[in-house]
């Protein structure tokens, strides 16, 4: 009788499976073993790696919140004077946690463009069908929009030496859990491609990007590697 090596015995199993009752060799694509008519499993699919998205891109609704001005907390130290944006950019972070993270996210660590389009409440004392500009005090500076959402995205994790930083979340349909981090800082920002720009909401915006209701739309896009640029003289400051 002949023998049959350990490699030839895995060279004819290959592209087989073994019936979990009488043992048999059978083609993977059998849908029941030949001899005893046992019911085999569906061959499991691939697994395929997943691809980190380049583009990141969210609509936060809500009254959007200026970060700016300190002053002294009961502590002595420096906090916020505006007691609702800790809320504001907690619901920033989560809406960027709900649609990007999964097991094994790591942080963005490779510089970004931002784009920003802050849709901020309309006055009552607006002309009621004319489009205007939201220039008025009560609409915020437009560069104190950029420093909540940034800081939203690049939470600062607990220093094990120090212990600066955030801890868990505290309230919201996270608490509990650690913060949310899209970017590993918000230095990673290198430049900004749209906004940010501040409009009213549909149909009294004056930017195509506009919401219908008080909100953001933020998008962070993952830069690749620079390219050098000419010195001519016709380039840049100068």
């Amino acid at each position: 009788m002949a023998t049959v090596t350990t490699s030839q015995a895995e060279q004819l199993l290959a592209g087989r499976v073994i019936c979990p009752r009488c043992g048999a060799a059978l083609l993977a694509s059998s849908p029941q073993c030949r001899y005893c008519k046992q019911l085999l499993a569906a061959p499991a699919a691939a697994a395929t790696p997943m691809e980190t998205p380049t583009v990141f891109e969210v609509v936060v609704y809500g009254k959007p919140i200026t970060q700016g001005s300190m002053k002294r907390g009961r502590g002595g130290g420096l906090v916020h004077s505006n007691e609702a944006l800790h809320p504001w950019r907690q619901a920033i972070e989560d809406a960027l946690r709900e649609k990007y993270w999964h097991p094994g996210w790591e942080p963005i660590t490779q510089a970004v463009s931002a784009d920003l389009i802050v849709t901020v409440p309309r006055p009552k004392s607006a002309p009621k069908n004319a489009v205007t500009y939201p220039t008025s005090h009560s609409t915020g500076d437009s560069d104190k929009y950029p420093r909540a959402v940034c800081d939203a995205a690049s939470p600062k994790p607990p220093s094990s030496k120090s212990g600066a930083g955030l801890g868990l979340i505290k309230n919201g349909p996270n608490a509990n859990r650690p913060h949310f981090r899209l970017l590993a800082d918000d230095s990673l920002v290198v430049e900004w491609g749209t906004g940010p720009v501040k409009t009213f909401p549909r149909p009294h915006h004056t930017h195509q990007g506009a919401l219908g209701e008080p909100g953001i739309r933020v998008r962070f896009t993952v830069l690749g590697d620079p390219e050098p640029l000419s010195d001519h003289p016709g380039h840049g400051p100068g």
